[in-house]
């Protein structure tokens, strides 16, 4: 198994800055048996001339040059060319630690798994840590805490057993899939011209499809966070684009409707916390709620039915800002919804008084001192 093949797909889109750091981590990787698929979708900087020195360079690196096409495009040209036995998605602003494949292929030594995950962490623009952003949701729920704290260093689990395997970060950048899984399963990416994250879809195909899946408790993958990455242009009519594309795919090929609903809610609704959040609800005038809503309520008010339950079922802590958005936009469930979390519509009221009255930073100001008084007074009881 540490022998096997793995063709590694590179989608480069004017990424000269930070190419030829990516490049050199794939070159390094104690793991030598590669096949690197690099793929120029029309680059306009220097990429293309960094990627035939490459090229030129090393026989394992086969060069294509196309015209841009989107992201999901690309990497399609790349799952269908590949050769290895494993497919891996590597994302050419990042950079990998030495040891990452050759790690991965040996948590699964015994090849019970459809793909292998490792962690990551966040650095900045110019290569450095940001530790306030090392913990990230899907590592605490999949790793544990700090990497390594109650969880095994490698496992095996499945989204049956593990739910969270659907939330957070899809990092397909942290994964290595089986390419006979991919073409069996006919996993693929949506290609919606200029549309971002379609590796979203791509991940929660894995995701659902796969019986097994091997974490591995360790951090191989830096994921660096600069300006023009698309996670910075978050827009939720992309995300839930891809959801809906997903949704119809699985209507007609896919037999566990209720893990599939499941997994769909969840990504929904993560994706209308993430845009909804950017606007505090008890800070802008009441009538420029509606304006300042408008796609995110067509969209949710369009979701199919039979995915409402799940919607109204998740944890608080995943749908925390759902019950005020179900609430302006007059969802037809929203009554159900508030019947089961009357103590929400309390705290959504008293806190729309409080702005309107501008009295809401002070109070919260007084709270705030008096959670830390107590946190204090707890600390130094014996």
């Amino acid at each position: 198994m540490t022998q096997a093949l793995i063709s590694i797909i590179v989608p480069v889109y004017n990424v000269e800055k930070y190419l030829a750091q990516a490049m050199d981590s794939l070159l390094s990787q104690t793991h030598t048996d590669l096949e690197i698929l690099l793929l120029n979708d029309g680059s306009t900087d220097t990429s293309a001339v960094i990627c035939e020195d490459y090229a030129g360079q090393d026989s394992r690196i086969i060069y294509i040059e196309k015209a841009n096409e989107g992201y999901g495009k690309t990497v399609n040209i790349g799952l269908r060319e590949a050769k290895g036995e494993y497919i891996a998605i590597f994302e050419p602003d990042d950079w990998l630690e030495p040891e990452m494949y050759g790690e991965m292929l040996m948590a699964d030594q015994k090849g019970e798994s459809e793909f292998i995950r490792c962690s990551y962490q966040h650095v900045d623009e110019n290569g450095h840590n940001i530790q306030a952003l090392i913990l990230l949701e899907e590592s605490l729920n999949l790793y544990g805490e700090n990497s390594g704290g109650d969880r095994k260093k490698t496992r095996l689990t499945s989204l049956e057993e593990e739910p969270c395997l659907s939330s957070g970060h899809p990092a397909i950048w942290t994964c290595l899939f089986r390419t006979e899984f991919l073409r069996q399963h006919g996993i693929y990416c949506t290609e919606t011209p200029g549309a971002a994250f379609q590796d979203i879809g791509f991940y929660l195909q894995c995701a659902i499809y796969a019986k097994r899946v091997t974490l591995l408790n360790k951090r191989l993958y830096n994921y660096r966070i600069h300006p023009n990455q698309s996670v910075q242009k978050l827009s939720v009519k992309n995300i839930l684009y891809e959801v809906s594309q997903l949704e119809a795919r699985w209507s007609v090929n896919y037999r566990r409707p209720n893990l599939t609903g499941q997994v769909l809610a969840t990504k929904l609704t993560e994706a209308l916390t993430a845009e909804l959040s950017k606007v505090d609800l008890f800070r802008i005038p009441w009538n420029e709620v509606t304006v300042a809503y408008r796609e995110s309520r067509e969209k949710m008010l369009s979701l199919p039915e039979n995915l409402v339950p799940y919607l109204l079922n998740l944890p608080s802590k995943r749908s925390r800002i759902l019950s005020e958005y179900l609430f302006i936009r007059r969802h037809p469930s929203c009554s159900v919804y508030f019947l089961r979390r009357p103590q929400r519509v309390l705290v959504m009221f008293v806190k729309w008084l409080l702005r309107k009255f501008g009295l809401f930073e002070p109070v919260r100001d007084i709270v705030h001192r008096y959670k830390n008084r107590n946190s204090q007074r707890k600390s130094k009881l014996p």
